[in-house]
């Protein structure tokens, strides 16, 4: 099956699964009619996608929470934005949000996070609206490109 079409959710590392079902690696132009097509936004003039955001706009830089462990221990800036906390209470949360997620429709990018390809990491972004992961893609590199020429989306 077409990484382009939805399917039954992959199980991610450690989950049975996510979702009730999956849009792997959509064009931008199918993430448009997605996202139309689920009310999520409308074409103004000229073609860009206009939503609204809600409240909740820009970062939130007291919203990060890592797990201290012994490998992040040494490797992270603990303090105000870097919080800490523990594997038990990240278990927790992510049992919290697999349950939230188990009725939903979910988008998913393959990205790289890093420019230089010998220190670049993979990584895949969930999104709830075709409308963010638009966004995921415009400030990501696809996993599915050549090397030689990764896949940029503009908005």
């Amino acid at each position: 099956m077409p990484q382009t079409e939805a399917r039954t959710p992959v199980a991610p590392k450690g989950t049975e699964r996510i979702g009730r079902s999956l849009h792997i690696n959509l064009s931008t132009a199918e993430l448009y009619e997605h996202a139309i097509r689920a009310g999520e936004g409308l074409l103004a003039a000229n073609g860009p996608l206009v939503v609204r955001t809600g409240q909740h706009t820009g970062r939130s830089p007291k919203d990060k929470f890592v797990v201290r462990e012994p490998w992040s221990e040494a490797k992270i800036w603990w303090g105000e934005i870097n919080q800490p906390i523990s594997e038990e209470h990240y278990l927790r949360l992510r049992a919290r949000l697999l349950d939230y997620l188990a009725d939903k429709t979910l988008y998913a990018q393959d990205c790289y996070i890093g420019a230089h390809p010998a220190h670049r990491r993979s990584l895949r972004v969930y999104t709830e609206t075709a409308w963010a992961s638009i966004s995921t893609a415009a400030l990501t590199d696809s996993l599915l490109a050549p090397a030689c020429c990764s896949r940029r989306t503009t908005m």
